[in-house]
């Protein structure tokens, strides 16, 4: 089946599969990544809500407002009961704890700065309260007197309070959402210390509509808290601490109303507080509620957290373990594909290249029948072996033909010397045949058909280009005799002789050859008829001087004629001729010019 696979497509599939393990590693990581966000956002609110500032920010604000350190002291300064006064005492040393406490957490400078103004607070409510209870046993003053003699001011203190909670609200950071213990911190600054129990309360002392004002504002943002509250999911629990606090508000708020409809200076503050009067007890035990709530909240989110961390623990090492098992298996099936697809054919072929190369032209060729590259690269080297076979068969039919054409070579190279040497041979017999036919067998001169055939090429060349041409005819004085007195073989020697010294006389140009019988020819090509004179003079002295065996002396006579225009070569001749026969009418051994 991978035979039909292309390794191109092989690797496109490896590819895809790849990027689908991707894409599902990457969904994995999204969702973790998801999980992670949503766990942090539940880490941090949970931080937000069970920090060490936030839970001691919430506690100070539980023991100074409603219910707690301004509430009693307040109701004492109005009812003088002893009740409110050591209530009072205790939110005090509670709030003197909960500042010292808060000052082991790590704290800014500015934290620092309002915990020692609360304790400024807290110091000033101690000798205040000290006083109202001295005021008290004297019974010199009513409830307003009293609030007059031992007023505190909460200026600092309200903003050292609003320095803490912003504080912690920058810690927490905006990522946190608002959930109900900030809500719950938000009641607590609304209707306690400084907020509407703390207005109503300093109202009925004061009878001064600022504090009215105050304390109805600060209701109004209670109301809204609670109604946020309601759009949380809220336990039984909760919904009727809601409904505690959201009817005590209410009757605070006829009650304020009622307060303001009295004349003001018409009755005291504890005619007022005793109209007004309202049972507290539902609103804090409201309040105590919706803390447990709260903080069973926090346990329950806590295991929730605790449970996504595990969660997300469990599915980072499935993450990881898929991760490697994913990787692990795609190195394995690449791995295969590879090797089968790749590195066994390859392997294979480089083998049978390797035979090849050796001169194995009857490998046989694997993988020719697969449809990818490697079939393709392995029907090629069939080709490549087919046409190594076709070459090696025309190389063995040309060896044999050259070695046929080389033995015919040799023969036709031996034939080729045996024919040079009969050339050879044959030329060597022409020459001779040519030589004798052109030499004269006595003496070895040129002989009378050489001799025409030169005076004819000399004759044309003088006619065709004008210039000098003689001729000297030779006949030895009285030859005849020689062979009457003395034989044939005698008269031979004298030609012989004659032929020697005529041969180293003439001149390298001049023509020499016997003409017939005792006489001689010498033609002398560019030469006039004085130059041949010199010749034919220097001829005659030398056989003058010469001795001849047997014979003894021998002279010569010579006839010279020179070429005229328009001359054959027997007009030379027969003008030479007729010089020689003057030469011998004049008595013989001298040299006649042609007249």
């Amino acid at each position: 089946m991978l035979n039909r696979i292309s390794i191109k497509h092989a690797l496109a599939a490896v590819v895809g599969l790849l990027f689908i393990c991707g894409a599902l590693l990457e969904i994995e990581a999204q969702i973790s990544s998801n999980q992670q966000v949503e766990i942090r956002q539940k880490w941090l609110n949970f931080e937000a809500q069970s920090s060490e500032k936030a839970r001691l920010y919430t506690s100070l604000l539980a023991n100074m407002g409603y219910g707690g350190l301004i509430h009693n002291f307040k109701n004492y300064l109005l009812r003088k009961d002893p009740a409110y006064a050591e209530a009072a005492r205790n939110d005090m040393g509670a709030v003197g704890a909960i500042i010292a406490q808060y000052m082991t957490v790590q704290t800014e400078q500015e934290e620092l700065t309002a915990l020692h103004d609360l304790r400024n607070m807290l110091s000033n409510y101690r000798k205040a309260l000290r006083d109202a209870e001295f005021y008290m046993t004297d019974h010199l003053a009513d409830a307003a007197q009293l609030d007059t003699n031992v007023n505190v001011s909460d200026h600092f203190a309200l903003a050292a309070i609003h320095t803490l909670g912003r504080v912690i609200e920058s810690e927490i950071g905006a990522g946190v959402k608002i959930g109900k213990p900030r809500l719950a911190k938000e009641l607590r600054r609304a209707i306690g210390y400084g907020g509407f129990i703390h207005d109503f309360k300093d109202y009925v002392l004061r009878q001064d509509s600022q504090y009215a004002n105050r304390a109805r504002q600060s209701l109004l943002t209670a109301q809204r808290v609670l109604r946020e509250w309601q759009s949380f999911p809220i336990s039984y629990a909760e919904s009727l601490a809601l409904k505690d606090i959201e009817s005590i508000l209410a009757t605070y708020g006829a009650k304020l109303e009622d307060a303001e409809a009295m004349p003001a200076g018409a009755v005291t503050a504890e005619e007022i507080d005793a109209i007004v009067a309202t049972d507290d007890y539902p609103a804090v035990r409201g309040l105590a509620v919706l803390d447990r709530e709260i903080a069973l909240a926090i346990k329950r989110e806590y295991g929730e957290v605790q449970e996504q961390f595990s969660f997300a623990a469990q599915l980072a090492e499935l993450r990881d373990w898929t991760s490697r098992g994913v990787i692990l298996t795609l190195m394995i099936a690449s791995g295969l594909v590879l090797f089968l697809m790749v590195i066994r054919p390859l392997k294979r072929i480089e083998t049978v290249m390797s035979r090849l190369a050796e001169g194995d032209l009857w490998v046989e060729i694997p993988g020719t029948d697969a449809q990818n590259e490697v079939g393709r690269m392995a029907r090629a080297i069939g080709v490549f072996k087919e046409t190594a076979l076709r070459l090696k068969e025309s190389n063995e039919k040309l060896e044999a033909t050259v070695s046929e054409l080389t033995d015919t070579q040799k023969r036709i190279e031996k034939q080729a010397t045996d024919l040079a040497e009969m050339a050879e041979s044959l030329e060597v017999e022409r020459q001779r045949a040519e030589k004798l036919s052109i030499t004269d067998t006595l003496t070895g001169l040129n002989n009378r058909q050489k001799l025409d055939d030169v005076l004819a090429e000399e004759t044309d060349r003088a006619a065709r280009y004008g210039n000098p041409l003689s001729l000297i005819l030779l006949d030895v004085d009285h030859f005849k005799s020689v062979n009457d007195t003395h034989g044939h073989l005698a008269g031979d020697d004298v030609l012989i002789k004659i032929a020697e010294i005529v041969t180293a006389t003439v001149r390298s140009v001049d023509i020499v050859g016997r003409w017939g019988g005792e006489e001689f020819v010498i033609i002398c090509p560019e030469t006039g008829e004085k130059g041949s004179a010199e010749v034919a003079e220097k001829l005659r002295k030398a056989i003058e001087r010469a001795d001849f065996p047997i014979i003894g002396a021998k002279t010569a006579s010579f006839g010279i004629a020179e070429y005229v225009k328009g001359d054959t070569p027997d007009a030379i001749i027969n003008r030479a001729d007729q010089a020689l026969y003057n030469a011998k009418r004049m008595g013989r051994n001298r040299v006649e010019l042609a007249a």
